[in-house]
């Protein structure tokens, strides 16, 4: 009979040292991953808005060549992705 409660201490005190290991790792990486996240929402966004409406009458004669220009590099990043695959894949049906 005492083997049988040594073995459930054990096998208690395992479940506790892995739900604390758990709990552990579990707030360190919530903790790593939301902390700059939050500090930049909180501190650069805020900052950046109040830049972006100082310079909003600055900027707005060269707005369409900025966006221009985005969506000319999207269109090439798209191309180049797509040309690439379908040099990769030149039949329509897949491989077995």
């Amino acid at each position: 009979m005492g083997g049988d409660d040594e073995s459930a201490a054990a096998a208690h005190g395992a479940a506790r040292l892995l739900t604390r290991t758990l709990t552990l790792t579990l707030t360190l990486t919530l903790t790593l991953t939301l902390t700059p996240t939050l500090t930049q929402t909180l501190t650069l966004t805020p900052n950046q808005a109040l830049l972006a409406f100082r310079f909003v009458d600055t900027f707005e004669p060269i707005q369409p060549a900025g966006l221009g220009f985005a969506a000319g590099a999207m269109l090439y990043v798209a191309w180049l992705e797509l040309l690439s695959e379908a040099r990769e894949q030149p039949t329509l049906t897949p491989d077995p």
